[in-house]
């Protein structure tokens, strides 16, 4: 019944939580925070779990974030992937994380794992 529940689709995706500012990376700025995959459902993991539960589903530096700016804004953008296997998603989560850490050097702020494919220890969280 929310109209947001609705402008968000119920099929596989890869997502963004970009914050209201840009802040510094090891090379530019960026205002992604997260870049992550629903396998499953972009609704549940965009809308029920990250909108609706963040005390359970936002990142470490997501809570950071909110505990120490008053004016924080949290944004989501989403490339819906109707159609498309759990290891097609899973290999556009890990395409879009590399292309990140090519253009910045470094992993954003909520991103606990390093795509498929890097060497461990780069890049540096």
């Amino acid at each position: 019944s929310n109209p947001i529940n609705a402008l968000i689709p119920d099929v596989p995706g890869i997502y963004e939580i970009r914050l209201n500012r840009e802040f510094e990376r090891i090379w530019g700025k960026t205002d992604i925070v997260n870049i992550g995959v629903a396998t499953v459902s972009l609704r549940t993991r965009v809308f029920e779990q990250k909108g609706l539960r963040p005390e359970k589903h936002w990142s470490g530096s997501m809570k950071w974030i909110k505990e120490n700016d008053p004016n924080f804004t949290f944004e989501a953008r989403w490339l819906s992937m109707k159609g498309c296997g759990p290891e097609q998603v899973t290999d556009a989560e890990d395409w879009r994380i590399a292309e990140f850490n090519l253009k910045h050097f470094e992993q954003p702020p909520g991103q606990t794992a390093r795509p498929l494919g890097f060497p461990a220890g780069f890049p540096k969280n």
